[in-house]
């Protein structure tokens, strides 16, 4: 049994163990402009923590949407008449109805990295640190209906085309994990995805931060803990979170 963690104000600590700076340490508690997380300083990084917190497993309104949705699909003939699954995973389905999907998990999604691009950029400008990279960290921490395929599809999709001042994202969790094939043992995420185009928060910061994270858990539960990583979506087709076992 493992203790469930705030992940906030642990990541606010990790960081500042790390070497990082809080952006409200810097300017102020109640700074007059729409601010990030964390600076970097020797990196050149400023980066910004959202945290994933609703089940829409569980959301009445998203239940519905998916529900006609679906039946949807069995009356268009897409699909033939079965059960909806507990989870709705593209990949088992034609491309149509992945658009389809896509169409209702996008929305919300897109307005945290909406959010997360303008705090990045403004804190740039206000700090002067216009080279600066962007780095947004995702932290799942109780959506189980979203597949991570899904999710890492979108934030891939948004970082190219919409959303320039976020340069690298990491996707990870502290309560919430995932299954290695090999050993059919839990691990934590630590997924980084990138636009690819020279501009990238450096690698090897990103590898770094994973691991130190890693380790702080690690001190912090006191147990052992695996860490699934990757810097790709290869190879995550049948990922999807346990409900996480707390104490």
């Amino acid at each position: 049994m493992i203790s469930h963690i705030k992940i906030e104000p642990t990541f606010n600590a990790f960081v500042k163990q790390y070497g990082g700076e809080l952006i409200s340490e810097i300017i102020s508690s109640s700074p007059d402009f729409p601010n990030a997380d964390y600076l970097f300083r020797k990196e050149n990084v400023v980066a910004e923590l959202k945290v994933l917190t609703e089940d829409k497993l569980h959301d009445p309104e998203s239940q519905k949407k998916f529900g006609e949705l679906f039946r949807s699909w069995v009356e268009r003939g897409i699909i033939p008449p079965q059960q909806m699954p507990r989870f709705l995973d593209s990949k088992d389905y034609p491309v149509t109805c992945q658009k389809e999907m896509y169409n209702i998990w996008s929305p919300p999604v897109e307005q945290q990295l909406k959010k997360a691009n303008l705090q990045i950029r403004e804190t740039k400008k206000r700090l002067g640190i216009e080279t600066a990279k962007g780095l947004l960290l995702i932290a799942n921490d109780g959506n189980l209906a979203l597949p991570p395929l899904a999710l890492l599809h979108i934030l891939f999709k948004s970082i190219n085309s919409k959303f320039r001042s976020i340069n690298t994202f990491v996707f990870f969790s502290a309560n919430m994990f995932m299954r290695i094939a090999e050993t059919q043992k839990p691990a934590l995420p630590w997924f980084v995805g990138t636009r690819g185009d020279g501009g990238d928060v450096p690698e090897i910061f990103t590898k770094s931060l994973g691991d130190a994270w890693g380790i702080f858990l690690e001190k912090y539960q006191g147990i052992k803990m695996d860490k699934l990583a990757s810097s790709g979506i290869d190879g995550l087709e049948h990922l999807n979170f346990w409900n996480p076992v707390v104490r």
